[in-house]
This record gives structure tokens, sequence and C-alpha cells, in this order.
């Protein structure tokens, strides 16, 4: 990656939070990398636009094998306490 040019590159995250309970339902990850000029890696005046990557990750959360709240049985929490 010694050919991106960090000042014209980035990236960000995407997050929509459920309404009820503002938990993730999902995060995406957008990435944009610019690639030096191999004439001139300081400039890019009078050139065209240089060579650029961008991809994305995406991930859903669902509720697939949900593990319920563990309740913790009043003996032992007495146990706990000690």
């Amino acid at each position: 990656m010694s050919r991106v040019d960090k000042t014209i590159s980035g990236g960000y995250y995407l997050i929509d939070l459920e309404r009820d309970h503002s938990l993730p339902k999902t995060i995406k990850m957008v990435i944009t990398a610019g690639v030096k000029n191999p004439r001139d890696p300081d400039t890019y005046e009078g050139e065209e636009v240089p060579e650029h990557l961008s991809w994305h990750f995406e991930y859903t959360f669902n509720e697939w094998g949900k593990v319920e709240r563990f309740v913790v049985p009043p003996e032992a929490k007495a146990l706990l306490k000690k």
C-alpha cells in the first residue's frame, strides 16, 4: 500500500440503530484510497484524476442464536454478596 496517497484517502463507519433499544442493526465500513501520481507524487496539477480504490464491508446483526438474559437464582445471589 505504499502507493496510497493519505492526503486524498479516508474511511468512515455508518451504524444503523434500532429505534426501540438503540442497539446496532447494521455496521458499514467504507474505505476510499487515492493512488499517488507516479510521475510527481507531490502534485496533481495539469493531470487527470489519479487512480483510486473504493470498497465497503457491511455486517447485519440478527436474532439468530440469540441468548436470553441469565437470571441468577436467589440462593446464588446470597452467596455472591458474601
